[in-house]
């Protein structure tokens, strides 16, 4: 149950005028009382509801989404499926984008939390991020998506992002190629983890090391390609790439063409995301290929199954495929 004006009034010792005034600053009262108002809203992180007026029965029919970035179609097409199917079901969606901002994500998830969501669906900026917070949104509802707080035992829809990294690798290796780098676009999230312990796994099975060279993209392709040439100027013998998304991968191709290299001849290239031009380019790139539009069905759908009290599982990994094109055929 949330607590209420009537709550910190009675814990405060005080009126319930008093803690408004407090909320609202539309009056000045002592220094003693707004302390004692303060200090049990910050004891419970109170956050006061913009629509309580309207929000007698507590049912406000929407669904907070919070994701970390929306630079690709990936997480684009996500986000559009969940839209969809929330709205099927009689909600409505409101949305921010925290744009890897550790700050704004507290605020973002305390703004929707005063919108009166009845459950959020969250991608963290990072692995560790909501936990330091979950006392604001312990009632609720919630359901993370792509990325997760390892800390947290909440319910979650990712991709099979070990298995991405490992059909990669297995695939660059089969073609020939013998060292392997990955281009990522942030360390600090649980894909990044997976795919490079997938890459590392594959190494192992078929080449006897686990050297990978490593090197920040930050999802962009102005990123990817000064990513490549920092891996190439350091490690010239480099001939396989995995670029963890499909920017990264443009950008990686573009650097390839700029120093005179060939691809799939001299580098290969995998891509994650299979962008819908992919297979259109010159070469026509090989990706790891994620039905990104089931993981947002998904999502959805398990969030539902929770606020309804039907069942749901705890975890799903939606599966993946390699499309093998014209950047890593040599053979």
């Amino acid at each position: 149950m949330r607590i209420t004006i009537k709550d910190i009034a009675k814990e405060a010792g005080v009126s319930t005028a008093s803690v408004s005034h407090v909320l609202n600053g539309t009056k000045k009262l002592s220094e003693s009382t707004t302390k004692k108002v303060m200090d049990v809203i910050n004891k419970y992180n109170y956050i006061p509801s913009e629509n309580a007026k309207k929000l007698r029965n507590d049912h406000t029919k929407t669904i907070g989404v919070m994701v970390s970035s929306i630079q690709d179609h990936y997480v684009s097409g996500i986000i559009m499926e969940l839209s969809d199917v929330i709205r099927s079901n009689g909600y409505e969606m409101l949305f921010i984008n925290t744009s890897e901002n550790l700050d704004y994500e507290k605020e973002a998830i305390k703004l929707l939390i005063a919108q009166r969501v009845e459950g959020l669906i969250i991608s963290p900026v990072n692995s560790s991020s909501l936990s330091k917070y979950q006392d604001l949104f312990k009632e609720l509802p919630i359901v993370q998506v792509l990325r997760y707080d390892t800390a947290l035992s909440l319910p979650k829809v990712t991709a099979d992002d070990f298995n991405a990294g490992y059909l990669a690798t297995k695939h660059l290796l089969s073609q020939g190629y013998k060292k392997i780098a990955i281009i990522y676009s942030k360390k600090t999230i649980n894909p990044t983890f997976d795919r490079i312990k997938g890459c590392q796994q594959a190494l192992l099975e078929f080449s006897n090391t686990n050297t990978l060279f490593l090197e920040q993209g930050f999802a962009t392709v102005e990123g990817g390609a000064k990513a490549f040439e920092e891996i190439y100027r350091r490690h010239p013998d480099v001939d396989g790439v995995f670029a963890l998304n499909d920017f990264m991968a443009i950008g990686c191709l573009m650097k390839i063409k700029e120093l005179k290299l060939k691809c799939p001849e001299q580098i290969g290239v995998v891509s994650f995301g299979d962008f819908a031009s992919a297979e259109l380019i010159e070469p026509s790139v090989t990706a790891i290929h994620v039905e990104n539009k089931e993981i947002g069905r998904k999502a959805a759908h398990k969030l539902f199954n929770i606020l309804n009290n039907h069942p749901f599982e705890q975890e799903e990994k939606v599966e993946l495929l390699l499309k093998v094109r014209n950047s890593t055929k040599r053979n």
